[in-house]
């Protein structure tokens, strides 16, 4: 027993590679000029369709969330405000009609790596994430241990609001490697 606690724990510490997410310098101002279309189009009241490609993604997350400085913390968070201060990086990979998430986090002053792969959709005005697959650092998490994981973060009193989307969105999908997020 000691033995396979041991290969356990050396699996979780053991950090996921990160994706080769695809980068471009000019993604943070294309999406700036695609928010721009979006606001002419709302001002207007015609519906409007957001395509992000997954450079433009990354731009947007790398400059929207604040990732938490090198260094130990601790404690375990418990929402997504903090989870957000002990994360460390993000990246997203856009598959097909699917996505795949790869977070660094302290934990306790180690860094642990998450890999998730998913489908996002909407139910009930709120915005849901159905995990296919995932990882703690290289140690496979079984599914119902992730779903239960997932539903929890998403219904969570702390959390669910969070998800809540304005009512202008119609639709959130992934579709040929984009987010399209489409707006009434």
């Amino acid at each position: 027993m000691p033995v396979v606690a041991i290969v356990v724990l050396l699996a979780i510490l053991r950090q996921a590679p990160p994706p080769q997410i695809k980068t471009n310098p000019q993604a943070a101002q294309r999406l700036e000029a695609k928010f721009q279309e979006l606001q002419a189009a709302a001002s207007a009241g015609q519906p409007y369709t957001l395509q992000m490609n997954e450079a433009e993604l990354n731009a947007w997350l790398a400059r929207s969330l604040a990732l938490a400085p090198q260094g130990p913390a601790g404690g375990t968070p418990a929402s997504v405000e903090e989870a957000q201060s002990t994360m460390r990086d993000l990246k997203i990979e856009l598959l097909g009609d699917s996505l795949r998430a790869y977070v660094v986090f302290d934990f306790h002053g180690k860094n642990l790596s998450l890999l998730l792969e998913g489908r996002l959709f909407i139910q009930n005005g709120y915005l849901r994430f159905a995990p296919t697959s995932g990882k703690l650092g290289s140690l496979p998490i079984p599914q119902a241990t992730l779903d239960r994981a997932v539903s929890g973060l998403f219904d969570s009193p702390a959390n669910k609001e969070k998800f809540l989307l304005p009512t202008e969105v119609r639709d959130v999908r992934i579709e040929n490697s984009a987010v399209v997020v489409a707006y009434r």
